[in-house]
């Protein structure tokens, strides 16, 4: 019998924990209104100030598996939600498995646009599988910054 009701629990312990994860994906809707609020917060802090706030307060920058992350127009790392060991490293040649040069597309729409999309395969943290993965990127006005939060479909 305990064997029985240790195993129910733990069927139904994987249950919750697998609809968790299912409902920790942020929608383009959410990531549109992170970028809204990171360039707000941009505006009122600074640069320099916001960058570490994007990479160090989780509590306010991470929200389901949006965070945000930011480059500047050489494909440095200036800030990094999800993997803060991401800051200061050169991105620019980063190329997704079909050869997509991500980090020069994001570059390149957000000088170009201003925002944008950017779409590529990337491995996904909760499936920990290759998967398609959109960006929206802004340019942060004033700044060779463009910040970036992105979405997986």
């Amino acid at each position: 019998m305990l064997i029985k009701k240790r195993l129910f629990l733990g069927l139904l312990l994987a249950l919750v924990t697998s609809a968790g994860f299912a409902q920790e994906r942020g929608t383009k809707e959410e990531a549109m209104s992170m970028m809204a609020e990171a360039i707000k917060h941009t505006k009122q802090v600074g640069l320099t100030k916001a960058l570490d706030d994007f990479t160090n307060d989780k509590a306010n920058w991470v929200s389901k598996d949006l965070y945000v992350s930011a480059i500047d127009s050489k494909g440095n790392s200036l800030a990094h939600g999800f993997n803060p060991k991401q800051v200061g490293r050169n991105l620019w040649e980063l190329k997704d498995p079909n050869g997509v040069l991500l980090v020069q597309d994001l570059v390149k729409t957000g000088s170009e646009k201003g925002e944008g999309w950017v779409s590529y395969q990337w491995p996904d943290p909760l499936t920990k599988k290759m998967a398609d993965k959109s960006s929206l990127v802004r340019r942060v006005p004033g700044a060779d910054a463009f910040l970036i939060i992105g979405i997986y479909r």
